[in-house]
């Protein structure tokens, strides 16, 4: 999501490596400010992290947390009036003193102190000073003595770089941006400033912290087309720990990984990605997250229909496929996967029907349908390593690219299938081992399984739809031979689990 301006200047994301304005990875103790020095007076206001004044090149200690307030109001407009009427509520909320113009007149002589700005200072004064203007205050002082403005600043010079096609000078503007900002890399969505003002927080802290982020996704793009691709991979993997629905810097942490050589590494980083996403949103990664990957597992998208051969005017026995149907096609599962389990008598027939089902389907899973026999021709379960790879293979990876481990071959599965609409039926299950890994992580997909019996655990686990086998006009009490406790008539248990 991508906020509108509230009127207030914008900072800059906190950077879990806090780089030089030359670019040179260092940590310096202090990032080079741009500062405004008039004969002796050096000052500079810090408000994107905690709170810092210097006055004539000395920290002062704004400690009343009302002047602390107050003067974090007046930053955020600087050399702007703000109104009584917007100062009152951001020092008191709803609940403000008996005389609040009194009570804030204090406040304001106050802060004029510690800000040495005395009364009869003349107005040419380089000193920061606090004005009556009668409906409200407004701190005087050179826009660039505030950090915020410093920022504004440079993020509109990188913006004008990068419309003139000049990426180092936009690189350069962008990290003086950012390195304007400090504060807590352990908590990147918060203005530590601005928690003495929870109503300036809660309307402006969601427009930083996005931002923020745009400045950090620009400058990795950047970068990852001017540094080696190994020193960028630490400070990603520390990005996304602080940002984990950030899809842009996963796809960023993934190309590095990549561009670094380590192919498993970036493959494991989607994997989290996805796990990330699913657990946290309830989502599955989008389609730039998906292209990456797909860069990495290998070469394009094959689209095919791999099912037994059956007679184009053929139709499924019995008066439960209609059911059966709906329960793959239909999307009223929300983000659930649609995994429906059959169980019937063994033999042609029983493929033939479930070819013929997978057939009609074949517009609602444009992508492909795909059957997959878990035995082989010895009636002994195949190796769940051997079907992926063979999956991934229908799908188009091509055989350099395969992952060789287990875990490698889920992810990649996974991460192939995860904005395609591919129909998969496993015949011959056995248990529910054989099916665990072939579940795709999307409700985009479905999967058919077809057994002797229904797998029990299929139904426990992953939310599985059992359908009795009177799918196929048998006996309507055939079910309880058949390892389900469904009554009659193809009755569905409601899926309310995603594959994972």
């Amino acid at each position: 999501m991508r906020w509108a301006s509230l009127g207030y200047a914008l900072p800059v994301p906190p950077d879990p490596s806090t780089m030089s304005e030359a670019g040179d990875g260092s940590r310096p103790d202090t990032v080079r400010a741009f500062r405004r020095s008039t004969g002796d007076s050096v000052t500079d206001f810090r408000i994107l992290g905690p709170l810092q004044v210097t006055i004539d090149g000395r920290p002062l200690l704004i400690g009343a947390p009302k002047q602390q307030a107050l003067l974090v109001t007046l930053l955020m407009r600087v050399n702007e009036e703000v109104s009584l009427d917007e100062l009152y509520p951001r020092l008191w909320g709803d609940r403000p003193p008996a005389r609040p113009a009194a009570a804030l007149h204090v406040h304001v002589a106050r802060l004029r102190a510690v800000l040495g700005d005395r009364p009869g200072a003349p107005t040419t004064s380089p000193r920061p000073r606090v004005r009556s203007l009668g409906g409200g205050y407004a701190l005087r002082t050179p826009p660039e003595t505030v950090d915020l403005h410093r920022f504004r600043t440079s993020a509109r010079r990188a913006e004008q770089a990068r419309r003139g096609d000049d990426p180092a000078g936009e690189l350069a503007h962008v990290r003086a941006a950012l390195a304007q900002w400090h504060a807590d890399p352990a908590r990147p969505a918060t203005v530590a400033s601005l928690a003495v003002v929870p109503s300036l927080a809660e309307e402006v802290t969601p427009v930083l912290v996005e931002e923020r982020l745009r400045l950090l996704e620009r400058r990795y793009e950047l970068e990852l087309a001017t540094r080696p691709a190994s020193e960028l991979v630490t400070e990603l993997r520390d990005l996304v720990v602080a940002y984990p629905v950030c899809e842009r810097l996963w796809c960023l942490l993934v190309t590095a990984l990549q561009r670094a050589g380590d192919r498993a590494a970036a493959l494991a980083a989607y994997e989290r990605a996805r796990a990330t996403l699913r657990t946290r949103l309830g989502l599955t990664p989008g389609p730039e997250l998906e292209a990456v990957y797909r860069r990495v597992a290998g070469d394009g998208w094959h689209t095919r229909t791999d099912l037994p051969p059956v007679d184009a005017d053929r139709q499924p026995r019995g008066p439960g496929w209609p059911a059966v149907a709906a329960a793959l096609a239909g999307r009223d599962a929300g983000t659930a996967l649609p995994l429906v389990c059959l169980a019937g008598p063994p033999g042609p027939d029983r493929t033939a029907d479930v070819a013929a089902l997978a057939r009609r389907l074949r517009a609602a899973f444009p992508d492909g349908q795909w059957y997959v026999r878990l035995t082989d021709p010895a009636g002994r379960p195949r190796d769940p390593v051997e079907v992926l790879a063979e999956l991934l293979r229908r799908s188009g990876v091509a055989a350099d690219a395969m992952p060789l481990r287990r875990r490698e071959l889920v992810t990649a599965y996974r991460a192939r299938l995860a904005d395609r609409r591919v129909l998969l039926v496993l015949d011959d299950v056995r248990d529910a081992e054989q099916v665990h890994d072939l579940l795709p992580g999307t409700s985009r997909c479905a999967v058919l399984t077809v057994g002797d019996t229904i797998v029990p655990e299929l139904v426990a686990l992953h939310g599985a739809r059992p359908f009795a086998p009177q799918a196929w006009g048998g006996d309507p009490d055939a079910s309880r031979h058949h390892g389900t406790g469904e009554p009659p008539a193809a009755t569905a248990v409601s899926s309310t689990q995603q594959g994972p």
